[in-house]
């Protein structure tokens, strides 16, 4: 691995109302139980500024694939338009520096967790389809870009159900989405079943730190491992890990690894709020990497030092994606800080243009007062011209038009000036 420089430090504040995101990350270790940061590796690797052909949210739930052209990494790419979770996947020639690619699964409902496997000579995957009633299972027709459905596991709304092959038999862990306190087990002679619910199911009742699947099982020195997602007291705040030390077509039992909980919130950052799943790999003896998400507060991708006379910051802002072609929506963050309370309405003004003085498109919107955060969506013009361009943001009082002046390093003539923040495309 080539050793990376730190990154600077940035401000750790919290916006209020801003969402939390996800984001993906690897962590290095000795066994699939026993990982943690690495110094090699810059966390994160992937997240939703890295999606080039959509406004995204975040990106989560990373599944990796090798085969002799390289690493895949498949993940729930969830997009700002249509607040949906699509499948999404990005190539590497290591496994540690991606390139995003496309969107390879697209259903009318949502989709995440996509479990990928090779089974005999066909690529399969599993991903959570829990809107749809159903636990879908799809073989690729062309790997990895192309999907078709193959058949449904099981009836009802389960989320994050993984797969286990084990002793010849295989196993199916799922748990209903109302209920993420309890955790049920199938199995089946055939991957395609008839799969049938295991005579110790539910196998967890009541226990929403250890019910809800967390990651891809592994066998590890012939022991199956469990991971579980920890959604008490709030949702993927930490991972935990079990070994099975019983999983017969009659019987079940697993015990806690030494390392509990296996992955936690680090308090700030990128995972600062928790970590949610786990995808681990063996890549020497006594080697693993295990690729990771985690969910932090949102924090803008653009930093400023605008004060408005009325008090207000613009700390920054986050455009995604940041490379579009004309007609393709925008995904808009703003981050705020309100040294007083602005009871009078405001109206923010963003003109977009390739220079000072031209304004290619623009938009004008309400300012909530009291809120640190807002997001919004805009749809570039499709007569807008190709080449790199800036924005020119600033306040005015919605009653009257008056312009609030700005001052500080990002500002020219009292406004906001953030040179080459978005790319039009030819």
């Amino acid at each position: 691995m080539r050793l990376t420089r730190p990154k600077p430090a940035l401000p750790t504040k919290v916006w209020k109302n801003a969402p939390s995101e996800f984001a993906i990350g690897i962590y290095t270790g000795s066994s699939p139980i026993a990982i943690a940061p690495s110094a090699h590796v810059r966390n994160p690797v992937f997240t939703a500024a890295d999606i080039t052909d959509f406004p995204a949210s975040f990106v989560a739930d990373p599944f990796v694939a090798r085969d002799t052209n390289g690493w895949y990494l498949f993940f729930e790419a969830l997009n700002a338009v249509t607040r949906q979770g699509d499948i999404a996947v990005a190539t590497s020639r290591d496994g540690l520096k991606w390139t995003y690619k496309q969107v390879v699964l697209d259903e009318p409902f949502h989709l995440s967790y996509p479990q990928v496997f090779q089974w005999g000579t066909h690529w399969y995957m599993l991903p959570e389809a829990a809107r749809s009633g159903q636990v879908r299972l799809y073989r690729a027709t062309e790997f990895p870009w192309k999907w078709a459905f193959v058949t449904n596991l099981l009836d009802g709304a389960y989320v994050d159900t993984s797969l286990l092959h084990h002793d010849g038999r295989w196993w199916l862990f799922a748990t209903p989405h109302h209920s993420w306190k309890t955790l049920s087990l199938f199995s089946s002679d055939q991957l395609t079943g008839p799969w049938e619910p295991h005579p110790c199911s539910p196998i967890i009742v009541n226990n929403s730190h250890i019910a809800r699947p967390g990651g891809r099982m592994v066998v590890y020195e012939g022991t199956p491992i469990r991971y579980t997602q920890d959604d008490d007291p709030t949702y993927a705040n930490a991972l935990h890990a079990f070994r099975i030390t019983s999983l017969t077509p009659h019987g079940y039992s697993e015990e806690p690894v030494a390392q509990d909980p296996l992955l936690c919130a680090a308090g700030t950052g990128w995972n600062g709020l928790g970590m949610h799943q786990i995808d681990p790999v063996p890549i020497a003896p006594e080697q693993w990497r295990a690729y990771v998400d985690g969910v932090g507060a949102a924090r803008p991708a653009h930093w400023t030092d605008a004060a408005f006379t009325n008090g207000m910051h613009l700390d920054g802002l986050s455009v995604r994606p940041a490379k579009v072609r004309a007609g393709q929506p925008v995904y808009l963050q703003f981050f705020w800080t309100h040294s007083q309370t602005n009871a009078t309405p405001l109206t923010v003004f963003a003109h977009f243009g390739r220079n000072r003085k031209e304004r290619i498109f623009q938009f004008d919107v309400p300012l909530a007062s009291g809120r640190d955060y807002y997001e919004t969506l805009i749809t570039v013009p499709t007569n807008a011209p190709a080449g790199p361009y800036e924005i020119r943001l600033g306040l005015f009082l919605t009653q009257t038009g008056q312009k609030i002046p700005a001052k500080g390093h990002s500002c020219t003539k009292g406004t906001v000036r953030l040179r080459r923040i978005l790319e039009v495309l030819p």
